[in-house]
C-alpha cells in the first residue's frame, strides 16, 4: 500500500530531489467478514431562516437519499438547529419512512447557532457508545455562526478535541453566504471533507460523495513521519497539517481514493548511508488497532551531469505540478481578498501554464479562473477553499464537481484589457512563509536600522523624510486591521510630505482624479522610492508578504524593475533574519539573484559611469558590475563611480549589495559608507540599515524619534 517514488533514481551533491509518498487503500487486504465498516453518523442540518424555500427542500431530499446508504447496523443522529438546537432522532437506522417524515417536517426559522448544532451532533454520537466503526458529524449550513459560540478559533478547538476522540467532522457549505475559512478549518481539524455547494442542484451529488467516502473507509487517524539521514533535510511544497508530535495528518484511507504527499529531499553531500525513512500508521476500522508500515529510500550518487540525463517519473511530476498549483491558487485568493481580480487571474494563469498537470486538475483550475474572471468573489473563494482542503488532506486527485462547468463569458470586462502585474512567474513568489519571519531581536534591528538610516543622513533636528514617513504609515496600517490595499493607498496619499518625490506626486494626482484603477495609476518608473517602504511587510502576519508588498509597490511604481527589486530585497531580508553566522561575501548577491529568478520581463539601460549604455536585465547587470568592482578591488565610492549612486534602481541595487559585501560584518562603517558620498544617501542608508539590523540586531547608538520607538514597542506587543 505504501510506495516511495523519487522523481529521478539517483542523488547528486548539493541537490534537491522531489519524492512522492503514495498510499493506495485498494491494496489493503479485504475485511475478514466481507462487510463494510459500521457507521455512527450525525446529520446536522441548518434550519435558519436563510435556508427557507428551495434550499431546505433539496436539503431534505438529499438527507433522505443519504438514509438509503445506511442499514440497521448503522447508528444515526438527526440534529437540526437555528438559534435553538433540537435532536429529532438517535438510534439504529431501521424505519426509514419514519426518519424521512421527520426530515421532511423541518421548517426554516431564526438565526444560526452553528457551533451548538455541530456540538449536539458530536455529543449524540458519543452517547450511542459504539467504539468500533467510523463516527462522523456531517454539518450542512448556508450562513455565518451568529448565535451561541461564534469565535472561529473556539469552534475549531472543540472540533479538534472531538476528532482526537474519534468523532470526525465534514462540513458542507451551501450558497455564497457562509464563512468558508471557518468551515474549511472545521473540516481540517475534524479530519473530514469540505464541500462548496454553489447551487441546490449539486447538493445530492455532494451528499453521495460524502456517503461513499464513509462506506468505503478502511482506516482513520492516518499519520506520516518523514525522516532524512543527518546529511539531508525535508522541504514541503505546501505546509501540511501536523499533529503535536510533528507527524503529517492525512485524510482517511478510503477504497478508490489514493492519497499522495510530495516533498523535496535536499541533500548536501550524499553518501552510502544517505537514506529517507517513512513510517505510516493508522487506525484499522475493523479491528480498532493501530497499523504500521515502514519504508526506506536509498539511492546511488551520480554527478550533476549524469543526474540531469536521468528520466523523470511522470507520477511524481504530476503530483509536483498539483502542489505548485495549490501554491499559486493560495496566492490568487490572497489577491482576490483585496478585490484584485486581474492579479488573481494572472496567478491562476501561471498555474494553468504548468506542465504535467492532470486533466481533471486543469479543468477545475480553468473553472476557478473563469469564476474569478466573472468577478464572483464569494464563489471563487469558496471553490478555492474546497480544493485547498482536499489537497491538504492528501487527496491524489481533485473534486470534479465544477470541472465540467459551461463556460460563461466575462460580462463585466467588455473590451477592457486585463490589468496584469508587470512581473514574471518566479518560484520565490510561491514559497510558503513561516511566521514570525524571525526572532524579535532581529526584526527590531531591521526596523531600527531602517529608520535610523534616514535619521543618520538627515539628522535628528528635522522631521522624517518621505522614506521614513511612508514606512511609518505602512507599519501603522498593518498594525491596525491588517493589509488593505485601498485603505493603505488613502493613508499614503494623506501622509504629509514636505518634498514629495516625482513618483509620489504622480500617484497623488492619479489617486485624486479617481478615473483609473488603483493599480493602474503608478508611474512607469524604475526609481527606488517604493523600495524603501516595504520592509514593514515582514513584521506582521498575513499570508505571503511578498504579494502585499507587490501591491503596495505597484500603486506608485508600475514597473517590472521596481517589483523585481521589491521581491529580491524582501527575500534577502528574510534570509538575513535567519542567518546564525556572518555569511560569506558572495552571499548577498547570490541570495538576491536567486530570489529574482523568473521575475524579469524588461531590459533596462545603465545611464551613468563606466557602464553607461549597457542594456539588459537586472540579473545580468548585477554580476557584471559587482565582478568588475571585485576584480579591481574598488572601495564603495569608487564602485559607485562605475554605476552611479542616484535613485535609479540599476544604481541603488549594486551599491546596496556591494556595500553589504564589503561591510556586512561592521554595521556602523557600512552605514557611513553609503551615506557619505552617494547621490541617494537616505534611501541607501535605509536599505542598508534594515539589512544590517536583520543580520546583527539592534546596534548601540541607533536612536530613533520617540514616536517611532513607541510604535516599535506596540509591534512587539502584537507579535511577541
Amino acid at each position: 500500500m505504501l510506495e516511495l517514488r523519487p522523481r529521478k533514481q539517483a542523488l547528486t551533491a548539493h541537490g534537491t530531489l522531489e519524492v512522492l509518498l503514495a498510499l493506495d487503500p485498494d491494496q489493503l487486504p479485504p475485511r475478514s467478514d466481507g462487510q463494510r465498516v459500521p457507521l455512527n453518523v450525525a446529520l446536522v442540518l441548518d434550519r435558519s431562516g436563510s435556508m427557507g424555500g428551495n434550499k431546505l427542500q433539496l436539503t431534505q431530499q438529499a438527507a433522505c437519499r443519504a438514509l438509503h446508504s445506511l442499514n440497521s447496523k448503522d447508528l444515526l443522529s438527526l440534529v437540526i438547529f437555528d438559534d435553538q438546537v433540537d435532536t429529532l432522532f438517535t438510534g439504529p437506522v431501521e424505519d426509514r419512512a419514519a426518519l424521512e417524515a421527520l426530515i421532511r417536517g423541518v421548517e426554516a426559522r431564526n438565526n444560526t447557532d452553528l457551533c451548538g448544532g455541530w456540538l449536539r451532533g458530536a455529543e449524540e454520537i458519543s452517547k450511542q457508545g459504539r467504539n468500533n466503526g467510523l463516527s462522523r458529524v456531517i454539518l450542512l449550513t448556508d450562513g455565518e455562526a451568529n448565535a451561541g459560540v461564534v469565535e472561529p478559533s473556539e469552534i475549531c478547538a472543540k472540533v479538534a478535541s472531538w476528532s482526537a476522540g474519534s468523532v470526525q467532522t465534514t462540513t458542507l457549505g451551501f450558497g455564497n453566504d457562509y464563512n468558508q475559512q471557518l468551515l474549511k478549518q472545521m473540516a481540517s481539524e475534524g479530519g473530514g471533507n469540505h464541500g462548496y455547494i454553489q447551487d441546490a442542484e449539486r447538493l445530492g451529488a455532494f451528499f453521495e460523495e460524502e456517503m461513499s467516502s464513509l462506506l468505503q473507509a478502511r482506516g482513520t487517524h492516518v499519520r506520516v513521519q518523514v525522516v532524512s539521514s543527518s546529511d539531508g533535510s525535508i522541504q514541503w511544497f505546501v505546509k501540511p497539517k501536523l499533529d503535536r508530535e510533528g507527524q503529517v495528518q492525512l485524510g482517511n484511507l478510503v477504497q478508490g481514493q489514493p492519497l499522495a504527499l510530495v516533498f523535496r529531499w535536499k541533500v548536501e553531500r550524499p553518501g552510502p548511508d544517505t537514506r529517507l525513512t517513512i513510517e505510516v500508521r493508522w487506525t484499522d476500522l475493523e479491528t480498532g488497532k493501530t497499523q504500521h508500515l515502514r519504508s526506506q529510500l536509498a539511492l546511488p550518487v551520480v554527478s550533476r551531469e549524469q543526474w540531469e540525463q536521468l528520466p523523470s517519473d511522470p507520477a511524481v511530476q504530476r503530483q509536483v505540478a498539483r502542489a505548485e498549483v495549490e501554491l499559486r491558487r493560495q496566492g490568487a485568493m490572497q489577491f482576490l481578498e483585496q478585490n484584485q481580480f486581474d492579479a488573481a487571474h494572472q496567478w491562476l494563469g501561471w498555474a494553468l501554464a504548468l506542465e504535467h498537470l492532470p486533466e481533471d486538475d486543469r479543468a477545475a483550475l480553468r473553472d476557478l479562473q473563469e469564476t474569478v474572471a466573472r468577478r464572483d468573489t464569494q464563489a471563487s473563494l469558496k471553490k478555492a477553499a474546497m480544493y485547498s482542503h482536499g489537497h491538504g488532506h492528501g487527496h491524489a486527485s481533485v473534486s470534479v464537481h465544477y470541472a465540467q462547468e459551461r463556460r460563461h463569458p466575462d460580462e463585466t470586462r467588455q473590451d477592457r484589457p486585463r490589468l496584469t502585474l508587470p512581473l514574471g512567474d518566479g518560484p520565490v513568489l510561491h514559497r510558503p512563509w513561516e511566521w514570525p519571519a524571525g526572532p524579535w531581536r532581529r526584526l527590531e534591528g531591521m526596523l531600527r536600522g531602517h529608520f535610523f538610516g534616514e535619521r543618520l543622513v538627515r539628522g535628528d533636528k528635522v522631521p522624517p523624510g518621505e522614506g521614513a514617513a511612508l514606512s511609518l504609515t505602512t507599519l501603522l496600517h498593518l498594525m491596525q486591521k491588517g493589509f488593505q490595499v485601498e485603505r493603505l493607498a488613502e493613508e499614503l496619499h494623506d501622509t504629509p510630505l514636505l518634498h514629495p518625490t516625482t513618483s509620489q506626486q504622480h500617484f497623488r494626482r492619479g489617486f485624486e482624479k479617481g478615473d483609473r484603477a488603483l493599480l493602474e495609476i503608478g508611474s512607469d518608473s524604475a526609481g527606488c522610492a517604493a523600495l524603501r517602504r516595504v520592509c514593514p511587510f515582514l513584521i506582521l502576519y498575513r499570508g505571503n508578504p511578498l504579494q502585499d508588498a507587490i501591491l503596495a509597490t505597484v500603486m506608485t511604481h508600475r514597473d517590472n524593475l521596481a517589483l523585481t527589486a521589491c521581491v529580491g530585497y524582501l527575500s534577502l531580508l528574510r534570509s538575513l533574519l535567519h542567518q546564525a553566522f556572518l555569511p560569506p561575501k558572495e552571499y548577498y548577491l547570490e541570495t538576491f539573484l536567486s530570489a529574482i529568478q523568473g521575475l524579469e520581463k524588461r531590459r533596462y539601460n545603465c545611464e551613468t559611469g563606466k557602464f553607461k549604455g549597457w542594456s539588459g536585465h537586472l540579473s545580468e547587470f548585477l554580476p557584471v558590475a559587482i565582478a568588475h568592482a571585485r576584480d579591481k578591488s574598488l572601495n564603495l565610492p569608487q564602485a559607485m563611480e562605475c554605476w552611479g549612486s542616484g535613485p535609479y534602481l540599476l544604481e541603488v541595487l549594486p551599491t546596496l549589495l556591494y556595500a553589504l559585501e564589503l561591510h556586512g560584518h561592521e554595521p556602523w562603517p557600512a552605514l557611513l559608507a553609503v551615506s557619505k558620498t552617494a547621490l541617494e544617501p537616505d534611501t541607501l542608508a535605509m536599505l542598508t540599515g534594515a539589512a544590517l539590523g536583520a543580520l546583527h540586531g539592534n546596534q548601540p547608538g541607533w536612536f530613533l524619534d520617540p514616536e517611532i520607538d513607541q510604535v516599535l514597542d506596540k509591534v512587539k506587543e502584537l507579535n511577541f
